[in-house]
């Protein structure tokens, strides 16, 4: 899991730095990413895998659906309730 989120993490920051911005634009980008990979990490396996995939790598829905060995509609719904819960923990890490 540890290895999966900071896979996730060094994707994210990786895309970060190709946009370039100002060091303090750059501090509070870590500080989101870190927030992003405890919010991740707090997911259930599947819904975490789905969205790694899916968002960060740019998998298809029917690629995530084939790796998770579910239907496409499963695996959509999967996503949406992921990204739902990701939203929750993300908004209570912010104190909204």
């Amino acid at each position: 899991l540890e290895v999966a989120i900071d896979n996730s993490s060094n994707r994210l920051e990786a895309w970060l730095v190709k946009q370039g911005s100002s060091p303090s634009h750059k501090l509070i980008r870590a500080e989101e990413l870190g927030r992003l990979a405890s919010a991740l990490s707090e997911l259930n396996d599947d819904q975490r895998v789905a969205i790694e995939l899916y968002h960060l790598q740019g998998q298809s829905l029917a690629v995530v659906a084939e790796h998770l060995g579910r239907t496409k509609d499963a695996t959509a719904a999967l996503l949406y309730r992921g990204l739902n819960r990701l939203r929750t923990l993300l908004d209570t890490a912010t104190g909204e």
